[in-house]
């Protein structure tokens, strides 16, 4: 969809042609799955342009959406090529959200932060590190949260580039099943996503190295996720 279809979209999703979204309900607890999932598609078109030019800022890849290149696309070709050229990310699908929301958070839909999320994939670890350096730089991005598990140990030099009044977690599912990346949660806070009542909407952006991504692809990482949610679950 073009971001204009997305705006309207959401607009009469979520507030059925009021005209303009106040701070007062900017600020207010979402309450509604309805209205998360309507941010969460508002947001996705913005999210991917901030996610590419990350990408060309730090040499990040995304999964091509052309099946007979390498499997992936550098973030400048990406700048060339337009969006079509990416396999991105769809919306995290309606049942596992709302499985999540009642198993994870006592069924609080505010706690949901990963309706819209994108992956970015780095050959190097210090590809990783410059691209937290860079969303750190930018002054329209709010991070909340920071998981990291590239290190059993939780804590790693990488996510101390983002260092101040962010909470830690580790989620121990992954860690245990071997999977490792860098998760974060922000929020977008351009004129746009304030005018549309987005920018207090969190996404998720992952940040993992090739070679874990590899194992995650095909009919061999279909069975591999299947083993994590049996142990997630």
């Amino acid at each position: 969809w073009s971001r204009a279809m997305l705006k309207e979209t959401y607009l009469q999703a979520l507030w059925r042609g009021q005209g303009g979204v106040s701070r007062r309900q900017r600020e207010l607890k979402v309450t509604s799955m309805q209205q998360l999932f309507a941010q969460a598609a508002g947001l996705t078109s913005i999210l991917r342009e901030k996610l590419v030019t990350w990408a060309c800022a730090s040499d990040g890849k995304f999964v091509a959406a052309d099946e007979d290149t390498e499997g992936y696309i550098r973030g400048l070709d990406v700048m060339r090529r337009g969006e079509g050229a990416v396999r991105w990310s769809e919306l995290k699908g309606k049942v596992r959200a709302v499985e999540k929301c009642y198993l994870a958070y006592g069924g609080d839909v505010s706690r949901l932060m990963d309706l819209c999320r994108e992956t970015m994939v780095f050959d190097r670890l210090e590809q990783i590190a410059n691209c937290l350096a860079v969303i750190r730089q930018d002054r329209t991005v709010e991070v909340v949260r920071v998981c990291n598990r590239l290190n059993p140990g939780g804590r790693h030099s990488l996510v101390a580039l983002l260092a101040g009044s962010i909470s830690w977690e580790k989620n121990d599912g992954p860690m245990i099943s071997g999977y490792r990346d860098v998760s974060i949660n922000l929020m977008i806070q351009t004129a746009e996503t304030r005018a549309l009542g987005l920018d207090r909407h969190v996404v998720e952006l992952r940040l993992v190295p090739r070679g874990i991504h590899e194992l995650t692809l095909g009919y061999e990482g279909q069975v591999r996720h299947k083993r994590y949610q049996n142990l997630r679950n």
